[in-house]
């Protein structure tokens, strides 16, 4: 399947600098910024230490701790006399034969596991708080809010299973439920239910049923829409498989990855590739349908309205283009050598990284190069699309470049994931390891701070704050600094 999940090649190291010009109208007679050393802090933020708990350094380190999403809560697992246990927040939970799942809410600091009694049952444990004991109880998932979860529930003398929404046990009936879905907001759910003689049925928040069909028929899981209002599956049966919106069947093809299936943030647009018979592969948009193309690289992307659509494709050149609405613009360098691509906030320009030579990339925005140097491995927008950071290699090690003028040098390699602009567009941060154990915390520009982070993101409870998790001598410590502007 040429929509590979294997990460896009990019650079060992990455860096990131703020300019104070939009991207859209470059100044080019700006002179390079004077580099900003590594643990200088930054002048005018104010910091502000509240501990979170102490531990003992290797359970600290090991891949037994958790890290709630809000940056509140600490848990890990441990043996414990009897079985095993959760201590939350410091505080040793009940001992289980063995535990499995553990896990924090995506949004917000509740958490769960799954938990196998002395009698060989099982128990989902939700916020500490032990649920119904059956023969089987797992597969929990948890609404995007981190409010609402579902799981599933097996009872020993019938085998019959059912349903459990935020802890309210549903109608037992014959068949296992092989899929579990929640909407983001918690507000529906569906499921699919198999028979013993491989018929299944898929049916949707109250129990009303959207299709039932026959032997070797299988759906995939739901995709949802972030309000919650649509949703999307595939159908497959034998080599053939259907794309399904609501209860429309959109589109069919030899191959349709449910993980390439995009729907808009209100559930009026979506995208999705198929793989056609003839080893070629077509994008949907809606209502259109671009394409035969030789290969499609990732998922689609869509405007914040998803009323336009952009992606990469290969094309009878052999080389890679994105496409946009169904235009391609520029050729690559070679087939896969186009990456990175998103639009800006209001949906009228679609920005990209184009390889263009052995070791040289150009970034377009539109239907301009906005930045063009070596081994430019990523750039990131601002949310208003007003201001871009990239990462190049000239020489002598990565260095951070804004808008064609060098910038401050690299401390070490970026934690790509945890790169990114504060909601008000003003500030850039970025987390650059040294020795795989500690981590600068910088802001672009103006400076930083060596630690050992216990978790590598960031969250913005306010424009002007920045909040992280360190830990230091056994104790994390929740980590607030408000950013002059």
């Amino acid at each position: 399947m040429t929509t590979s999940k294997t990460p896009l090649p990019h650079a060992l190291a990455f860096a990131a600098w703020l300019f104070c010009a939009p991207f859209l109208c470059a100044d080019e007679t700006r002179a390079p910024a004077q580099a900003a050393a590594p643990d200088v802090l930054p002048e005018g933020v104010k910091i502000e230490r509240v501990e979170l708990g102490r531990l003992d350094p290797a359970v600290a380190k090991s891949s037994r701790t958790q890290v709630s999403r809000d940056l509140t809560a600490i848990a890990f697992s441990e043996k414990a006399e009897g079985g095993e246990r959760v201590v939350f927040q410091g505080t040793p939970g009940p001992v289980y034969q063995s535990i499995y799942s553990f896990r924090f809410a995506p949004a917000g600091h509740r958490w769960s596991y799954e938990a196998r009694v002395d009698t060989g049952k099982c128990t989902l444990v939700v916020d500490g708080e032990p649920g119904p004991v059956f023969e089987t109880a797992d597969d929990l998932i948890w609404s995007a809010d981190g409010q609402h979860y579902i799981y599933r529930v097996r009872r020993a003398e019938d085998s019959a299973w059912a349903v459990v929404l935020d802890g309210q046990v549903g109608e037992f009936q014959p068949g296992r439920i092989a899929t579990l879905a929640i909407s983001p907001d918690g507000a529906h759910h569906a499921y699919v239910r198999e028979d013993q003689n491989g018929n299944a049925t898929l049916a949707f928040s109250d129990g009303h049923r959207i299709a039932e069909t026959s032997t070797g028929f299988s759906y995939s899981p739901f995709i949802w829409s972030e309000n919650g209002a649509a949703f999307a599956y595939v159908a497959k049966q034998g080599d053939e498989q259907m794309l399904v919106i609501g209860a429309t069947e959109r589109g069919r093809g030899s191959n349709i990855d449910p993980d390439y299936v995009v729907l808009a943030r209100d559930g009026r647009h979506f995208s999705a590739i198929l793989a056609l018979a003839n080893s070629k592969y077509a994008v949907l948009h809606d209502d259109k349908r671009y394409g035969p193309y030789k290969e499609v690289w990732a998922k689609p992307e869509l405007s914040a309205d998803g009323a336009r659509v952009a992606f990469v494709a290969t094309l009878d050149d052999d080389l890679a283009h994105v496409i946009v609405d169904g235009t391609p613009g520029p050729a690559a360098f070679n087939r896969w050598g186009a990456r990175n691509v998103q639009f800006t906030a209001d949906g009228r320009t679609v920005a990209y990284l184009l390889q263009i030579g052995d070791n040289k990339y150009a970034i377009h925005a539109g239907d301009r190069v906005v930045g063009e140097g070596e081994d430019i491995s990523r750039f990131w927008l601002s949310p208003d699309g007003a201001r871009i950071v990239w990462s190049a290699k000239p020489s002598g090690g990565y260095r951070i470049v804004m808008d064609g003028n060098e910038s401050e040098p690299v401390f070490g390699d970026l934690d790509q994931d945890s790169a990114g602009f504060s909601p008000d567009g003003k500030t850039f941060h970025y987390l650059a390891t040294r020795d795989r154990k500690s981590f600068t915390v910088r802001v672009a520009g103006v400076g930083g701070r060596t630690y050992e982070l216990a978790a590598p993101r960031f969250i913005f409870p306010s424009p002007d704050a920045m909040v992280f998790l360190t830990y230091e001598n056994g104790v994390f410590f929740r980590e607030t600094w408000t950013l002059p502007h």
